[in-house]
């Protein structure tokens, strides 16, 4: 059972999500997540930098390193940034120019890109 105090921090999640031995998840790097291990069973994770292929995840990368999007504390340096940024065009280009990308993929892709132009 939880104590009153620990409602009160669960109370203020956005999401939260009971996963089973065996389940995948992914978050989004750029809000604020964690994963515990509740019991004796293994606990296996990565960190990753993904940005799926959707146009508010990409805005949400193009805020980075602004106040509005995320404290300072947690702010990228900015050459690190910037190689991210050219990985993230260089694979957006390298899709784009792939002849038999699905066509709902193809305009998701070009939001991404229009998000990165704005």
């Amino acid at each position: 059972p939880l104590t009153s105090e620990e409602e009160v921090w669960l109370s203020r999640a956005k999401v939260l999500a009971l996963v089973h031995p065996g389940d995948v998840w992914v978050f989004s790097g750029g809000q604020p997540h964690t994963a515990l291990v509740v019991g004796d069973g293994l606990n296996i994770s990565a960190y990753e930098s993904l940005v799926p292929a959707n146009r508010e995840a990409m805005e949400l990368l193009v805020r980075s390193n602004t106040r509005k999007a995320h404290c300072e504390d947690f702010w990228m340096d900015d050459e690190a940034l910037d190689e991210l940024y050219e990985d993230v065009v260089d694979n957006l280009q390298r899709s784009m120019r792939e002849p038999c990308l699905d066509e709902r993929l193809r305009a998701r892709l070009q939001e991404c890109v229009q998000a990165m132009r704005d």
